[in-house]
């Protein structure tokens, strides 16, 4: 792809290709969001509008991201990739460091910034438990299956009991407990269960890596459904919600490019 020089460009558009999304935003050189938005279909020229992009993007999909690099084909907008153009600036515990999906460190960068010693658990088709030390050291985590992914498992796999899906998702509140519906049960089990692996696979890892104190950092598009009826109780005090942490960690990957900030020592660097 032809890229062009970046002092063209206006704002920052940054990408990141999920599983089931296209999740967009722009924000200024400096950083500051002007909008944001999830797109099942992708459109970035309606988008983006007549603004001349600085395109930084992360995708765990490579089949999404030809839809994407079909539409900045002939665009002439300067473009760099999450761990092609931009090697993770944490220093990585993993063996092997192509293995770890760039949306991970990313959303690890920008929490360490922010909270110093974190666990970011980011819920979407899937959800991820990351670990990050203040010294900019990425120490692992886990994967399993987000919340609608284990309903929709459920509803394939049951057929016969009653569909959860609009029930979580539209409810107001969770039914109280003990349920004494099939409906209520479910909706409490599926919920319950899963905030409780949460919360138990977060201490696990805060224990595991020594870590004394961590601030949960909860992220991706499932996250106001985990700290819905009581979730957010469950995690406990030192719980933030950062909804557009990967954007402002590909953000911060940007500017770096563009010449706005300087990451230090480890990756780690001041606001």
């Amino acid at each position: 792809m032809t890229e062009h020089r970046s002092e063209r460009a206006q704002v920052l558009l940054t990408i990141d290709c999920g599983n089931s999304t296209f999740d967009l935003r722009l924000c200024d050189v400096d950083g500051v969001p002007i909008r944001r938005e999830r797109q099942v279909d992708l459109d970035l020229a309606r988008f983006v509008g007549d603004r001349t992009p600085f395109v930084v993007a992360s995708s765990v999909r490579s089949d999404r991201w030809a839809i994407v690099e079909r539409e900045l084909e002939g665009k002439g907008w300067p473009v760099r990739i999450a761990g092609v153009d931009f090697a993770c600036p944490l220093q990585l515990a993993y063996p092997n460091p192509k293995e770890l999906g760039t949306d991970r460190w990313i959303g690890a960068l920008a929490a360490v910034r922010r909270h110093g010693d974190a666990v970011v658990i980011d819920c979407g088709t899937a959800v991820t438990w990351n670990v990050v030390r203040r010294d900019g050291v990425f120490l692992g985590g886990a994967i399993g299956l987000g919340l609608r992914s284990q309903i929709r498992s459920m509803r394939e796999r049951a057929p016969e009991l009653p569909d959860i899906e609009d029930a979580v998702l539209e409810a107001a509140e969770l039914p109280r407990l003990p349920a004494v519906t099939t409906l209520d049960s479910l909706v409490l089990g599926i919920h319950r269960a899963f905030v409780h692996s949460l919360v138990g696979l977060r201490a696990e890892l805060q224990v595991k890596a020594g870590l004394a104190a961590v601030t949960t950092v909860v992220t991706g598009g499932d996250a106001w459904l985990v700290l819905g009826g009581g979730g957010a109780d469950l995690l406990g005090p030192r719980v933030v919600v950062e909804s557009e942490l990967i954007h402002d960690g590909l953000a911060d990957l940007g500017r770096r490019s563009l010449g706005r900030i300087e990451f230090g020592r480890n990756g780690v660097h001041p606001e």
